[in-house]
Parts: structure tokens; sequence; C-alpha cells
């Protein structure tokens, strides 16, 4: 078969070595399930890329706070101060975690887990250090899709609890309708976690303005070697069936084979489960052998190393021409989870809006700098490799891929990241970030339900009936956080205080002064759920 190894002029994304002395990663001609065949039903692109506008590749990691990503990790695992409830100290300063080494003097500490290929692509375009998502990965996604916060979207936690909504509701749109609506050219496949909508027909992707599906409906998988796939192709034919297959490889191989035969423009999204539970062994051909044992954070790391392989496996699949007229957009849905985290404790992990929960890797990269070539137009990136440190928020990749696919945005929550892509003294886009996680009571939940005549059309407009319940959420400027939570407010002045250990809520004049107008702009989002209270 054809080699889908693609040495790009940082590093060869797939082994990390061009040439045949390469001694890890996968070989040139094998998958990355160890056979040398699961690739022959997904060949590589023809070097002709679609005339018009620019491809748009949205990759989604599960359960991947910043701090895990080796190229964001720098100040995330230690800090000059003691870290309190959070598992690490750097108590002499030098920013590596006391009992972490560094241990090829990269600067980076040991504990961030290796991932070549992300840190590729952060060098081929722009890392976003203060992006923010929200806590759990349903309204996440529905906020990628839609641009809208959760209040605005209607999901507010992981949707299959019994007290999430059962769907994101038909009144909101998502980018992948808006093209629709539009007349965009644009073909749009999704493969992996869907997770917004498998309980009633009329809630699935292609329902939702994709072309084309092929993934896990579902939140969490059975087992990644053991899991229901479902496929629905453009004509609307639906095919269920139990795989055993690694989960991310039959990603990228249903991506690859799908995008293979695009001639027009696209958008894909490639939505890995990896590395969310069940904690489980991958591939031992995507694993370099760095990391031992069968402890969930053991299993996590060799999952995360693994899928930094199956995303190599993906961008080597689609040839050079068409990656060039291609931006990639790579980001974490919410933070690690508690228990697992090295660098957080279960009150500040993934389910809680601190930073833990909320701060996650996002990167913009130019396809063009991958290849070594030169790009042209909106999405592509001036000085490539570079931090930007303005605040973002997951929602705004929605404005930012409407922008480069020539769509106009809907959204009142989205802010575009283009101009950051074509500046490198842009100003900020965003002066607050906000985020949020809230619960429906059940009973009403299941009331409305059963009153719908179809319930796959639920709307904002039902769900503005149901009572919210434990309700939490963050605003931030770049310097302070406001928190609420337990119906109190917390502040943070993250500049001093990254892992948000001493609240200094109305604690001196400046603290009033701040504290105060975050919860202005909170209140400005919804003023019903935020009470406004003066400090003494």
């Amino acid at each position: 078969m054809r080699s889908t190894l693609l040495c790009l002029p940082l590093i060869c994304v797939l082994a990390f070595a061009c040439g045949s002395g390469a001694t890890s990663g996968v070989p040139a001609d094998a998958a990355v399930d160890g056979s040398t065949d699961a690739l022959t039903d997904a060949p590589v692109q023809a070097d002709a890329a679609p005339t018009g506008s620019r491809n748009v590749l949205l990759i989604i990691v599960d359960d991947v706070g910043a701090e895990e990503i080796r190229s964001f990790a720098r100040g995330l695992r230690g800090s000059a101060a003691s870290n309190g409830s959070a598992y690490i100290t750097d108590k002499n300063g030098n920013g590596i975690p006391d009992g972490v080494e560094d241990t090829n003097s990269d600067g980076q500490p040991d504990g961030a887990i290796a991932t070549p290929t992300i840190d590729t692509l952060a060098a081929a375009g722009i890392r976003f250090t203060q992006a923010w998502s929200n806590p759990l990965c349903s309204p996440t996604r529905a906020g990628i899709y839609t641009g809208r916060y959760a209040i605005h979207h209607g999901v507010g936690t992981p949707i299959g609890d019994t007290s999430a909504i059962w769907a994101l509701p038909k009144d909101v749109p998502t980018l992948a309708e808006e093209m629709v609506k539009s007349g965009s050219a644009y073909k749009k496949g999704f493969f992996g976690k869907w997770h917004l909508g498998a309980k009633y027909s009329g809630t699935l992707p292609t329902d939702r303005g994709w072309d084309y599906f092929a993934g896990a409906l579902e939140g969490e998988l059975a087992s990644y070697t053991n899991w229901k796939k479902v496929v629905v192709t453009e004509e609307g034919k639906r095919t269920d069936s139990q795989v055993t297959e690694y989960a991310s490889t039959v990603n990228v191989n249903d991506a690859l084979a799908w995008l293979t035969k695009q001639t027009k423009p696209w958008w894909t999204t490639v939505a890995f489960n990896a590395p969310h539970v069940p904690n489980e062994e991958p591939p031992a051909s995507c694993l370099s052998g760095a990391t031992t044992g069968t402890t969930d954070r053991a299993l996590y790391k060799k999952m995360l190393e693994c899928t930094d392989k199956h995303i190599g496996t993906l961008l080597a699949g689609i040839s050079k021409g068409v990656l060039a007229n291609t931006t990639i957009i790579f980001l974490g849905d919410n933070g690690t989870v508690g228990g697992v985290s090295d660098v957080y404790a279960p009150n500040r992990a993934k389910g809680n809006v601190y930073q833990g929960g909320v701060h996650v890797p996002l990167i913009v990269a130019d396809g063009a700098s991958l290849v070594g070539s030169t790009g042209s137009g909106l999405g592509t990136i001036t000085s490539v490799g570079r931090d930007v440190s303005s605040l973002a928020q997951v929602v705004d990749i929605y404005a930012t891929m409407a922008e480069i696919v020539g769509v106009k945005s809907s959204s009142q929550d989205a802010i575009s990241l283009a101009s950051y892509l074509g500046s490198t003294n842009a100003p900020a886009a965003r002066t607050r970030a906000y985020t949020e996680v809230f619960k429906y009571e059940s009973a009403s939940l299941s009331t409305l339900e059963h009153s719908l005549a179809n319930p796959a059309a639920v709307t904002t407009a039902d769900i503005a009936k149901l009572t919210r319940t434990e309700l939490s959420a963050a605003i931030r400027s770049t310097q302070y956080k406001l928190v609420y939570v337990d119906g109190a407010y917390e502040l943070y002045d993250l500049a001093a205080d990254p892992f948000e250990q001493v609240n200094k809520w109305c604690t001196s004049a400046t603290y009033k002064t701040e504290g105060q107008a975050l919860l202005t702009a909170l209140r400005a989002i919804d003023a019903s759920a935020y009470p406004a209270i003066a400090c003494p």
C-alpha cells in the first residue's frame, strides 16, 4: 500500500523521524493498531486542493486539560508557590514540580505527556494559552457547533444524564445548518463522538446539517475495542454495527476514506473519544514504551500518546496539496478528570468551573506551514509558532470557522479568533471569558419530555419552563476570575494565584472593585441566575 508517513518540515508527524533509521513510532506502511493493512480502505488523497474556500479540520480530544500537553505545560505543572489542594508543588521555584524530572532538559516537565504531533501543530500555528471550555463535554460541544453559551443553547450537563436535556434544542442552529441555509458548497463530515442526542430520531449530526456521520452517538464507549458504531450516509441510510477495532483507528480510517472522495471544500470534524474513560490499554503499536503500568493515570497517558499518533496518521493521510489549503483547529473539550489528573484534585478538575476543569489546549494551525509551503487568504497564519495570551472561549471556534468558510455568524456569544491569525499584534478580541455548568430538576425534565409530541424537536422555549439546579459559573478578565459556586462568590487573582487557593472576594478595595466589575458582567449574561451581592 501507499506509505502513510508524511515528513513535515518540523517533525515527521507519524514516526517522528524521517528516513529508514527511525526506531520509534509507527512504520511508514503500518496502521496504528499494529496491522499493515488497516488503512488500505483509506487511501491518501490526490495532490489537488479543492478550488474555492479553505478547508477546515476540527480535531477534538476528550478530557484533556492544558497541563497535559507538553507545549502548554510550562507554568501549569509548577508554580513558585504551593498550589494547595492541587497535587503538584514547586518549592524551589524552578518551574518544574517537586519530584518531577526534566530528563531531556527541554524546559518541559516530564509529567506532561509526549504529544509530538500536537506540538507540531502548535509550531505550525498559534497556541491560545488562555482558552476556556465548559467543565463537561456536551455543553462544550454544543458551544463549539452553535457558538452559544450553555445558558443560550440549553445543554448544561452531559446528555444521557437524568438531569440533562436529551438533545441539542432544534431552534439553536449549528454551523453546519447555517452553511446549508447559506447555500455553501462545503461538504461536511463528522467522525467520532457526537454526544448531543441519540435517544430520538432526528437528533443526529445528519439531522443538524452535516452530510455524513460515522462514529459513536453516546458520551462514553463501552470499550474501545467493543463499541457501537453508527454510520449515516449522505443519502440518509443509517447502519448500526458492533465494532471490535480500536475506536480511534476507526475514526481516522473513516475520516480519510470520506476525505479521499471530496472534490469540493470541506469542513471535517474528528472528535476522538480518547482519552475519556474507560481507561484501557491502547494498541502497543502506537506507544513509545515511555509509560508503564496499569494505573488509571498510566493508562490515560498511554491513551493520549496513542491519540497523538492517530492525529499524525490523519494528517499523513491528507495530501500535501490539500493540507496546504487547510486550517486545522485542535482542542480539548474540558479539563482532565479528577483522580486521573496529577495536577488538580477532584474538586478542581473536570466538572468544576475552576481552572483544572475549564483551561484547555487550543491550537489553530496552518496546513501550509505543516507541509513547508506558503498559503494565502483567510485562515492562513502570519508568523507561526507563537502564543496568544488573549482570552478565548470554545464558542469562539464557531465564529472563527464561520468566518473562514464564509458564513455569517448568528451567535451573540462567539467572537472570531481570525484577527489573530493574520496579525501578530491584533488587539484582544475578548475582555471577558465565561463558563458554566448546570442541571435540570429531574421531575420537571421528565414531565416536559412526556408532554412533547416530538421530543426530538425540543426548543429553548420548552427548556425555559425547566428549573435549573446545581448552577456553577465563572467569568474572568485577563487577571481576575470570579467564581459562583454553592450560592456564593469567590474571587481569584490568577496572576498571583493560578491554582485558585486564596479567595480574595471583598478583602480589599482593589478586590472589591474587580469583583464587582466581574459580577456586573456576569449578571449581564443572566441576571436571574446570579444574585447581586455588594461588598460590605
